[in-house]
């Protein structure tokens, strides 16, 4: 028996439907106001309903200072906390998670690799790893969407059998990487096809109706409605204040 990790990067940017010099700066993913969750000692944990996984999920500090702002840059580290008090919008850029499936069996663990002979093992297992998956991350990602103004962050598509095989689906969370030695070493679902698709394009009218919603409910309902669990940090508790809202 072993412990299955299964780490992935979500990306949450916002691809404008207007192109070209009438297009304007988008977010990378959600604004948040004079503070940044700093990765994973601000990670927060979701209920997967299952009490042999956890998942966890965290947003880094990506970008660097320029002009005294900070301007977000997936490859850059470079950002002084001391100046997070000071800046009006900051970018959080992509979802970093970290799925922990305990004491899965010899046979699970043996169709993750590529040349698996137990074809209803791997079905079974994807489905599985779909299920701890896609609810938790969902639900989170509503609640910034709609309760907290984050509109422009796309929704995932939930997972249709007929369209879709489970093997694929998987990879609508940024092509996942797992391992079973905690973490020393990590591969990719090698028995997959990869494709990547975090969301389907969405009526504006939605968008003009989220946007107009003012928001003032406490961070406490947002840990309620999603049942997910403060972790290290006591900003997330205040994430409510945090969060960028539309006025």
């Amino acid at each position: 028996m072993s412990d299955l990790l299964i780490k992935f990067k979500l990306d949450l940017e916002y691809h404008s439907i207007i192109d070209g010099w009438l297009s304007s700066p988008h977010p990378h993913g959600p604004l948040f106001h004079r503070w940044l969750p700093n990765g994973e000692l601000d990670a927060i944990e979701l209920d997967t309903k299952d009490p042999k996984a956890t998942l966890k999920v965290w947003f880094e500090r990506q970008g660097y200072i320029h002009d005294g702002f900070v301007e977000y840059d997936k490859d850059r580290n470079e950002i002084n906390p001391d100046i997070l008090s000071t800046q009006g919008k900051l970018d959080t850029g992509p979802l970093f998670g970290l799925l922990v499936i305990s004491d899965i069996s010899d046979s699970e663990a043996r169709s993750l690799r590529k040349n698996s002979q137990h074809p209803e093992t791997n079905k079974h297992f994807e489905k599985r790893i779909i299920d701890l998956l896609y609810t938790p991350v969902s639900q989170f990602l509503t609640i910034l969407r709609v309760r907290y103004g984050q509109y422009w962050i796309p929704e995932i598509e939930e997972w249709d059998s007929r369209t879709i095989s489970a093997g694929i689906y998987i990879n609508h969370f940024g092509f996942p990487h797992w391992s079973l030695d905690g973490g020393q070493t990590w591969d990719t679902f090698q028995n997959l096809e990869l494709r990547f698709s975090v969301g389907k394009p969405r009526n504006t009218r939605i968008f003009e109706s989220i946007f107009q919603r003012r928001i003032g409910e406490k961070s406490v309902a947002f840990y309620t409605a999603i049942g997910v669990t403060p972790r290290q940090s006591p900003h997330w508790l205040e994430l409510s204040s945090c969060l960028i809202m539309d006025r």
